[in-house]
């Protein structure tokens, strides 16, 4: 117990915690416990948190509300929902056989309710309901008692960032920096600085997101919170930024220091890691690293094993096998994960999950499920107003038209995430779909529309654009069994081949429109189609890159 005391004092508090459970001392570490919590746990990870309170004493656990409220959401962040289910029914028991005092009785309400949003958000699926829950919980929890009040205000601008309803968010995480001067958990602020930064991500701000990640850095830093393991999230959402910038280097420097500061204490907090293994997975396919992309897959079903509870964490790590397995063009693997995926999957934070799923489909042809999943992530965004995940579901809308052949839909949906592209300097998000989208750039660049109706800015920003994605995409790429690049293997249709054949022959528009009994205007829709998928210029061009591609003798 002497040791525990002198930890305390050194400010070592874990240390303080086990020499506690060392001597048996029991009241002292629920003490500490209680007192240090929800500092410890940012520190010193959540798996150490949960063996801390379940050392303890059922009659303790049960007689503090603070130990069991800092119980329940280690629990959660465990993996363990099935406990955190049972606890929450012990409580609302308690309530109505207990004699709490009014205000202690609406803490008490409050928080379950809290808890009870968590379980349906997390584990449910049920978002709606759990951003109620949480809503309901903060009118619930009397202001008079601020640190509750203050925990349900953070909780709520989570739960409806996690919905995506950012203004709802910004609103929450605000209010809670209005009472700066008042709060002493450094913590809370920093991580509402945090989220703040994300909503200007999520509105596609990119410059300003940057400039507040700086800031909540510089915060961290002056609060001593750079091990904690909000702050390896802090450095994903920078790199993630960064990458975006096409500053590959500097984006992995700071998303591999994040990832080794959330696994420095052993934890496997699926929030905080998931998302970064995902980044890290996004570049290492991008720059055509197989072999470290599986260790990445591997490292995301190992973590997730651990909190096998957890839906989110289980269809995340599918979802990374399936973008594995279509780089690698395992179809009939990368198509089970999409019967795993196809289930409710709206939470915003799970649009990963979506866009996983949509090009699964693409891949796989499945043409109308990929446009009914993107259009209704679109109106989703789009409802939202957070523009700035809007830009890669119309990227791969475009994609979709374009398979279907339907080129004015295409051009239309690429026009659009081009337009909204080059303030911020969106650029990754079409470089990583490389020579899938080439033609369509490259169609969309030579329309006399476009050119003289986007501003010159626009214009030069898909120039640039067009010569990154040829430069590379210019790499050694997986090819097709048939020899051709994979972008062509589903796309050419019989009849345009067909129509190659009878150009490279020498015939006219008016005489291949006899020969296949067709219109001439129909015959200019199909070279048009031909022109777009090859990267064509003229009829000579085409025929040359169709002989090169062993399309046509």
């Amino acid at each position: 117990t002497r040791a525990s005391i002198w930890y305390e004092k050194q400010h070592e508090i874990g240390e303080a915690i086990d020499y506690a459970f060392l001597a048996n001392d029991y009241l002292r570490a629920s003490e500490l416990l209680e007192k240090y919590g929800f500092n410890c746990k940012y520190r010193y990870g959540w798996w150490r948190m949960s063996e801390w309170l379940k050392k303890l004493p059922a009659e303790l656990l049960s007689l503090r509300l603070s130990l069991r409220h800092l119980y329940f959401w280690t629990l959660m962040n465990v993996g363990e929902i099935n406990e955190a289910r049972r606890k929450l029914d012990e409580d609302q028991l308690r309530i109505l056989i207990s004699g709490l005092t009014q205000d202690d009785a609406k803490i008490w309400e409050g928080n379950l309710l809290i808890y009870k949003s968590a379980i349906a958000m997390h584990s449910d699926y049920d978002i709606e309901r759990g951003q109620e829950f949480a809503r309901r919980g903060l009118e619930t929890i009397p202001q008079c008692d601020p640190k509750y009040y203050r925990t349900a205000m953070v909780h709520y601008g989570h739960a409806s960032l996690l919905v995506g309803d950012i203004r709802e968010a910004k609103k929450a995480f605000r209010w809670v920096l209005d009472q700066f001067d008042s709060i002493q958990d450094t913590y809370t602020i920093f991580f509402s600085m945090m989220n703040l930064a994300e909503i200007s991500i999520r509105e596609g701000y990119l410059h300003k997101a940057l400039d507040e990640l700086e800031e909540t850095i510089s915060f961290a830093e002056k609060s001593n919170l750079t091990d904690c393991l909000m702050f390896s999230k802090l450095k994903k959402d920078v790199s993630d930024i960064l990458y975006e910038w096409n500053e590959p280097d500097e984006a992995c420097s700071n998303l591999v220091t994040g990832i080794r500061n959330a696994e420095r204490y052993g934890d496997e907090d699926l929030v905080v890691l998931l998302p970064s293994y995902a980044s890290l997975l996004r570049i290492q396919l991008a720059y055509d690293d197989f072999e470290n992309a599986q260790q990445t897959v591997r490292q995301i079903e190992r973590v997730t094993h651990r909190g096998s509870e957890y839906p989110y964490g289980c269809r995340h790590a599918v979802a990374a096998r399936a973008l594995l397995a279509l780089f690698d063009r395992d179809y009939a693997t990368a198509t089970e994960a999409a019967r795993i995926l196809s289930g409710p999957s709206n939470l915003h934070s799970q649009e990963y999950i979506l866009l996983t799923l949509s090009r699964v489909h693409l891949a796989t042809h499945k043409l109308e499920e990929a446009i009914e999943i993107l259009n209704n992530l679109r109106a989703n965004i789009l409802r939202q107003g957070r523009y700035g995940d809007l830009i890669k579901p119309q990227i791969l809308l475009a994609r979709a038209y374009f398979l279907k052949n339907d080129l004015d839909s295409a051009l239309d949906h690429m026009n659009k995430a081009i337009s909204s592209a080059p303030r911020e300097n969106y650029i990754r998000s079409f470089v990583d779909e490389g020579r899938e989208i080439l033609p369509l750039l490259v169609q969309l660049s030579q329309l006399p529309e476009y050119t003289s109706n986007s501003g010159e800015r626009t214009v030069e920003f898909l120039n640039e654009l067009i010569k990154t994605i040829y430069h590379d995409s210019n790499k050694d790429k997986p090819k097709d069994s048939s020899g051709l690049p994979s972008y062509l293997v589903i796309e050419m249709t019989n009849r345009e081949i067909d129509i190659l054949n009878f150009v490279a022959a020498g015939l006219s528009n008016q005489q291949i429109a006899d020969r296949l009994v067709i219109t001439v205007s129909t015959v200019k829709w199909h070279l048009n189609n031909i022109y777009l998928k090859l990267g064509a210029h003229k009829r000579t061009h085409a025929v040359r890159l169709a002989q090169d591609y062993k399309l046509i003798q």
